[in-house]
């Protein structure tokens, strides 16, 4: 996922493999495992881009 707030690129290569972004806003985890996606409340879309294939 990609941070619209510090617009960094994080991701989570294996399972528990949690992982947050610089400025602590989103953060990631599941690898290919499963999809977890942390952000504050509200739209999602306003917080990250999705980048999972």
């Amino acid at each position: 996922m990609r941070c619209l707030t510090c617009n960094e690129i994080i991701e989570s290569t294996t399972r528990h493999d949690h992982n947050t972004c610089r400025c602590g806003n989103v953060s990631v985890d599941g690898g290919r495992d499963y999809l977890k996606r942390s952000y504050p409340s509200g739209d999602p879309s306003t917080w990250f881009e999705e980048l999972a294939e």
